[in-house]
């Protein structure tokens, strides 16, 4: 039985690149570096704003003395935008409404927290959620199983009991070390290609994702089904 299902953020959800991209520049601009591309940036996406700010500077091929320091102001940075730039990707609250009608919702990111619960409340789409784990609510964060686990009991489900869905490296890792089952978006931002990650189920179109949802809780779903 599916009680809950619980979703990545970016680059499953929202496309949040351009607002991180922007903001990396604006932070290298203050240490007169030149800027990056979209990318790049979209590359580092998936391990938290700590790593996605380390490997920035390291792909701009500079190591500063205080990157803790950088990553702070990396964070005022972006709360400063807005996020003016983050959108849903297609279908997404049409989905969430539909499915949250009939499941819990839970949200497992390694955005923090903050970040997250504001982007949900711009976009409009706070209402569906009844659970929300961030990279700064543990500990630890993804691929740790134990922020899926959190996400799902804050569901009300076991991790059995749960569908999984993101669109990378980071989500796959998740889903092996908890056994959950893992649906793939594939118009996130994945570096290796759709083949490449264990899943379930891939989707590109979330106006598939309820019906997807239906044929695993029958158990009806296709071994390694490829709705593309």
């Amino acid at each position: 039985m599916i009680k809950a299902i619980i979703f990545d953020l970016d680059g499953t959800l929202i496309d949040g690149g351009e607002d991180l991209h922007a903001a990396v520049n604006l932070l290298f601009a203050e240490d007169g570096i030149a800027p990056i591309s979209l990318r790049a940036v979209e590359s580092f996406i998936g391990d938290g704003i700590g790593a996605l700010v380390a490997r920035s500077y390291l792909h701009a091929g500079v190591a500063p003395e205080n990157l803790a320091e950088r990553i702070e102001q990396f964070k005022r940075i972006y709360a400063a935008q807005g996020y003016p730039l983050t959108r849903l990707f297609p279908g997404v609250f049409a989905a969430l409404r539909d499915l949250a009608s009939r499941y819990q919702l839970g949200l497992c990111t390694n955005k923090d927290q903050a970040h997250a619960r504001a982007i949900l409340q711009k976009l409009g789409i706070a209402e569906f959620f009844s659970m929300l784990v961030g990279g700064d609510t543990l500990s630890v964060r993804k691929p740790d199983p134990r922020v899926l686990v959190s996400a799902a009991h804050g569901c009300g489900a076991g991790i059995d009991e749960i569908i999984y869905v993101g669109d990378g490296e980071v989500d796959m890792a998740l889903s092996k070390a908890t056994g959950a089952m893992f649906f793939l978006y594939s118009e996130g931002y994945r570096t290796e290609p759709l083949h490449a990650l264990a899943h379930a189920a891939s989707f590109s179109d979330y106006a598939q994702l309820p019906a997807l949802v239906r044929l695993a809780e029958e158990g009806n779903l296709p071994a390694r089904a490829n709705q593309e």
